[in-house]
This record gives structure tokens, C-alpha cells and sequence, in this order.
């Protein structure tokens, strides 16, 4: 026996591009197949919302056409809050957070009611629980509802305060993005973009379609096509910042940290990973400019074997411009910070105060 069609649907998890994509095309096929435009389309924020208002929303006869869409941004959310992660804790293991148990209720008993002529959409901005009341009703057999998870594939060696994205589901993602826009990439250039753009969809899906209007259908699109085009750089200023670290520069370098964390998200430690990284790179790469013989070798290492040509030209262009000296100079110091946030001599925000400074007056 096929499952009845359903009334209400739960769109909910962290990949918000797809998800609102989800809703758009939702409205787009209710504008198709009903003349009536926007009259039987209503959106709801579920923050201020009540569950009475969104349901008898929902109850209401459609205007001339057979199906009536209500659209609530966040409501299961906001009714069963999800819990914070303690350090050191999994979602699993944590406490289950206050419920506001009435409305909850009141919505668990109102869901059976809707008629055949209702489109409830629950679009949430989160993965939410398993264990909530609304979601776990919708997945019974009976209960007319549909719930479509929308996630992001994270790295399972990242941190869970600090998760990266799984690598092989982005550039799998860029791919079909620009398929999307009628182009194809290389698949060297992928790896370029998700390193410039870094974890956000939306830049991502505007550099595609920007440079699948570039190049057209005419042949793929290279990592040339993207240092041509592609300006959306936040990950990718740690070129910037160990530039302005090498020079002494500690305005610049400690603007650049900050502008990391407060707009893109990145921890402190993160960062001064990075830049423990980037160094590590340029002494091999300026080791390997000074001695010609080491860069098959190079190649071959561990740090060097998924870069992108992009990425080691900008590599090479920069450890031209510095001794070996100042960098291992510079790398000593980063070694030094480290051992210090370690044994707790230092916070990691310090730290990187620290850096800066302490370069800016060795330079």
C-alpha cells in the first residue's frame, strides 16, 4: 500500500542553499499549475508565529485552485530548541533542552486535521534531533507527512566545534553547480575554487555561475579561467596575512586574522594552524627555488601532492620575495607560540596578538 500524499513536509538541516532552493521550486510549481499567483501561498516566521495561526492558515479552503502552500521558517526549532554542545560532549549524550510542551502538543494534534488540500512546509535552519516529537510523528507511515533532510557532508577528523566540510562532497558539489550553469571544470580547478571561497554555498554557486558565463559550453573552465575571475577570497588570505607576518606588517596581519574569525568563522587556532602550514610550505618551496634538484622531490611529499598548480605558483611567487633565513626565523616563532598555547602560557586570541607584534618589531 503506497504511502498517502502528504499534507505537510519537514525541510531541515545545514545545507540552507539546497534547502531554500527546495522551497523556491515549491512555489515555482504551485504558480504553474494555479492562476491565482501568490492568493494561496502564505510564509510564516516560527519565532512569532502561533502554532493556531499557521494551522488554521493551512485548514483554509484554497481560492479558487486546489492546493493552498504555508511555508514556517523555523517554528520546530523554535518549539524544541536544540542543545548546545558542551566541550567534550556529543549531541547524543547531551540533555535534551526545554520544550515548549503546549504548542508542541497543540501542533502534534492539529497535524491529523489538515485536509487533502493542505501544503504545511516546516523549513528549519538546522538538523533537528531525532528524538523530536514532530519529526519523529512525521515519519510514521501514517501520518501523511514527508521530511527531507538538506546536510552538508563534514570531515570526520575535524573538530566538532570547528567542522570542515568533507572535501570529495564539495568539489563533487562544484561540479554540479556548474553543470547546472551549462559549463564543465577541470578537475584541478575545483580543488582551486574550494580552496579560494572556502564554506559558503552561495559564494561558491556565484563563482560558478560567474564563470560559466565566461567560458560557456566551449571548453572546461581552469584554474587560469579562476585566478582571472575569482576575487571571493577568505580562506585563501592566508597568503595575505603571512605576506604582512613576513614583513612586519602587524596592523595588516592582525586585521586579517580578525576579519577570519569575526566574518568567516575561523577559530584563532585554526588560523595559527594555517599560517604554521603556510610557512612550513614556503620553506620547502624556497628550498626547493634554490636547488632545482629538489622539486621532483617536492612533488612527491605528503603537503604538496593535492595542491593545485594555482596554489604552488602562488607559493613559489611569494618564497621568492623572502630569504630562507627570515622564513625559518619566522617558522621558529610559530613553533614557539604553539608549545606556549599547549602547556597553557597563553590563550589562542593572545597568541595571535602576539605573533604580529612580536614579528613587527623583529622585522
Amino acid at each position: 500500500m503506497s504511502k498517502p500524499t502528504p499534507v505537510f513536509y519537514i525541510f531541515h538541516g545545514d545545507n540552507q542553499f539546497e534547502l531554500r532552493a527546495a522551497l523556491r521550486d515549491l512555489r515555482a510549481r504551485m504558480a504553474e499549475a494555479d492562476a491565482t499567483g501568490d492568493l494561496n501561498i502564505s510564509q510564516f516566521d516560527g519565532a512569532t508565529a502561533s502554532v493556531a495561526q499557521v494551522i488554521s492558515t493551512a485548514q483554509m479552503v484554497p481560492f479558487l485552485a486546489d492546493r493552498r502552500l504555508v511555508i514556517v521558517h523555523g517554528m520546530l526549532t523554535h518549539l524544541a530548541p536544540q542543545p548546545r554542545r558542551g566541550k567534550g560532549r556529543s549531541e547524543d549524550s547531551a540533555p535534551e533542552a526545554p520544550q515548549s510542551t503546549t504548542a508542541l502538543e497543540a501542533l502534534l494534534a492539529a497535524l491529523p486535521t489538515l485536509p487533502e488540500t493542505a501544503r504545511l512546509v516546516f523549513a528549519e535552519p538546522t538538523t533537528l534531533r531525532e528524538t523530536h516529537p514532530i519529526l519523529k510523528f512525521a515519519k510514521r507511515e501514517d501520518s501523511r507527512g514527508l521530511v527531507k533532510l538538506f546536510a552538508i557532508k563534514h570531515d570526520p577528523k575535524s573538530h566538532p566545534d570547528h567542522p570542515k566540510w568533507d572535501s570529495a562532497w564539495l568539489s563533487a558539489w562544484i561540479a554540479k553547480r556548474v553543470e547546472h550553469y551549462g559549463a564543465s571544470i577541470e578537475r584541478r580547478a575545483i580543488t582551486t575554487l574550494a580552496q579560494l571561497v572556502g564554506q559558503d554555498l552561495y559564494a561558491l554557486d556565484n563563482e560558478c555561475a560567474k564563470l560559466a558565463a565566461y567560458v560557456g559550453a566551449s571548453r572546461p573552465i581552469t584554474e587560469k579561467d579562476i585566478a582571472t575571475l575569482t576575487s571571493y577570497v577568505p580562506e585563501a588570505n592566508i597568503f595575505d596575512i603571512v605576506e604582512a607576518l613576513a614583513k612586519g606588517d602587524a596592523k595588516t596581519a592582525l586585521s586579517l586574522m580578525h576579519r577570519s574569525i569575526e566574518r568567516f568563522g575561523e577559530s584563532p587556532l585554526g588560523i595559527l594552524a594555517m599560517i604554521n602550514r603556510q610557512f612550513r610550505l614556503l620553506i620547502q618551496v624556497r628550498e626547493a627555488l634554490d636547488d632545482p634538484r629538489c622539486e621532483a622531490e617536492l612533488r612527491q611529499t605528503e603537503d604538496f601532492k593535492n595542491l593545485s598548480e594555482f596554489a604552488l605558483n602562488k607559493l613559489r611567487a611569494q618564497a621568492r620575495r623572502f630569504p630562507l633565513p627570515e622564513l625559518e626565523r619566522i617558522y621558529l616563532r610559530l613553533l614557539e607560540i604553539d608549545h606556549s598555547i599547549k602547556v597553557g602560557k597563553m590563550t589562542d586570541v593572545l597568541a595571535l596578538d602576539l605573533l604580529a607584534s612580536g614579528l613587527a618589531s623583529q622585522a
